[in-house]
């Protein structure tokens, strides 16, 4: 068929032209479009699509579903196939209650300190921070007497600089003192006699900034019970910031960052373990510097080097720290 229609063609062209004179190739391809569409054409292009023994091609069957028994359109996925993987979520951050090792679970309401005696009184029971007998309270050993304040380590930046103010005696008033390293190691021999010499500079402590040479020293008195002169001071020029830092002796172990809390029951130095501040709760820094117990208690007494009664949720347990 394709090769009748090309010789129809040349002969038109040739031939036409001679026989009107004039010839019009426009007329001539309208000829030919009319001719390609005509019934002959179409059946040639039927007769394309046949199998060589004259049968029609078959058509491919549909997928169907296995489970609905319908047909599955190309859009839709194939149900057989394995379900695609959901993306790998990063892991989520421990809560900080998990950090909590809990001797005790808190369950005590109230809790009594009686620090300088070394023992506390909690659920009718009386512990001995020395020995770390419990027996039952008998409702004495009440606390009596004066209570010292509070001492505020303080730290001379520019002078290398190690002190003071407070007192580690009953009834005193508060001091202030400055030493250079060595002074002020040969200082925590002197007011905590009873320990081992030396032990006590590798506790941990807060320390605050300040401008030593801002301290003003006030009028003197005499103490006749104890024979001795005070002085006052007046520290509000010298302090530089309200951040404390921990330290390990005069080793600090991180930057001033920490609020301070004035609570005697609570800032005694460890050799391993220090509560501090933050955000208005108590957590425990370690010796390394870093958080052993995070900053969610309200409240926090040690009861040894390495446990405490801690304040969470509106009571009281017995925490490990490790």
């Amino acid at each position: 068929m394709k090769i009748r229609v090309i010789s129809i063609i040349l002969i038109l062209l040739i031939v036409f032209p001679a026989i009107s004179g004039c010839g019009d190739l426009n007329e001539v391809l309208k000829s030919i479009e009319s001719g390609l569409a005509s019934p002959d054409n179409q059946t040639e292009q039927q007769e394309q699509s046949l199998q060589p023994d004259g049968e029609p091609q078959p058509e491919l069957p549909e997928p169907i579903n296995d489970e609905t028994d319908e047909p599955v359109s190309e859009a839709e996925p194939n149900p057989t196939e394995p379900p695609a993987e959901p993306p790998t979520e990063p892991p989520t951050e421990p809560k900080p209650e998990s950090m909590l090792a809990w001797k005790v679970e808190p369950k005590y309401a109230e809790i009594m300190n009686i620090w300088w005696a070394g023992k506390i009184v909690y659920d009718g029971l009386i512990l001995d921070l020395y020995t770390g007998e419990v027996s039952v309270w008998d409702g004495n050993d009440y606390p009596t007497g004066g209570i010292p304040s509070p001492i505020e380590w303080l730290y001379d930046e520019s002078n290398n600089l190690f002190g003071l103010y407070g007192t580690t005696e009953e009834y005193a008033p508060n001091e202030f003192k400055i030493f250079t390293e060595s002074g002020f190691a040969a200082y925590l021999d002197e007011i905590y006699w009873w320990d081992t010499p030396g032990s006590m500079i590798n506790h941990l402590r807060e320390f605050r900034k300040v401008d030593s040479s801002k301290v003003v020293q006030k009028e003197s008195y005499y103490d006749e019970w104890e024979e001795k002169y005070y002085y006052e001071y007046d520290m509000s020029g010298a302090y530089i910031g309200d951040k404390f830092a921990i330290a390990c002796g005069t080793k600090f172990l991180t930057d001033f960052i920490y609020d301070h809390d004035n609570n005697a029951r609570t800032n005694s130095p460890t050799a391993d373990f220090i509560a501090t501040k933050s955000g208005g709760k108590w957590g425990v820094i370690d010796k390394t510097g870093n958080i052993a117990v995070p900053f969610i208690l309200d409240d926090i007494i040690f009861s040894s080097n390495d446990s405490a009664f801690a304040l969470y949720e509106g009571k009281y347990g017995i925490l490990e720290i490790k």
